[in-house]
């Protein structure tokens, strides 16, 4: 019944609301997109069991790199497919963790491009921080993104390899409201931000999965 003075209280809320409208509209979009995916199990071999980061530097370069490659080759090889791979998503933790891995030279294996790119197996951006979404990376000709709502497998990240233009989303206008009546009684509103949405992945082997089976141990 009171939001101020000088407080746009139902700003303050309708954007708290957009935020985790989108949050949700996310979540759904990636349960539908790997709920029919195929999957490509990765063992269960720690990043980084003893905490030595050097310790990475074989799974990374030989196992983390060529699943990501046996996931694009899935979407090319799978029957009624042939759709290449266009865009790779990592939780960032994994991504993080993998931008900022070296070898035993400690020469980055993932380096921006402003840094003078050589003998590495991922490369661009400009450096700048991001939170989620485009990365300014390519890793095997794929468009990285950081992707903080992919669900876990078996309390594990996965990590989503996708020819993007089969995922089709359409979403209609979100729709704002409040409705004070509900709780009239208590001088409080309902304030309510709502949208239709549905997804359809017209290939679904256009998508896959990577599954890993072990979890990122930040060295100590």
């Amino acid at each position: 019944d009171r939001a101020g003075p000088n407080f746009s209280f139902d700003k303050m809320v309708f954007d708290q609301l957009n935020r985790a409208h989108g949050v949700a509209v996310d979540q759904y979009v990636l349960t539908q997109a790997i709920a029919t995916a195929g999957t490509v199990t990765a063992a269960a071999t720690s990043f980084a069991a003893s905490g030595d980061l050097a310790t990475t530097n074989p799974y990374f370069a030989s196992y983390a790199f060529a699943k990501v490659g046996q996931a694009k080759a899935a979407t090319v090889n799978a029957a009624g497919t042939i759709l290449p791979a266009t865009h790779a998503f990592f939780v960032p933790t994994r991504w993080e963790y993998m931008s900022t891995s070296t070898n035993q030279n400690g020469q980055p294996f993932i380096q921006p491009s402003y840094a003078g790119v050589f003998q590495a197996i991922a490369a661009g951006s400009s450096g700048k921080p991001v939170a989620e979404g485009d990365t300014g990376y390519t890793l095997s000709g794929l468009n990285v993104f950081e992707e903080g709502n992919i669900p876990t497998q078996a309390g594990f990240d996965q990590t989503i390899v996708a020819h993007m233009p089969e995922v089709w989303v359409w979403e209609g206008e979100q729709v704002p409201r409040t409705i004070p009546q509900t709780y009239a009684q208590d001088l409080s509103v309902l304030l309510q931000l709502y949208s239709y949405v549905t997804c359809i992945v017209r290939y679904p082997l256009a998508v896959q999965a990577i599954q890993w089976a072990a979890n990122v141990v930040w060295p100590s």
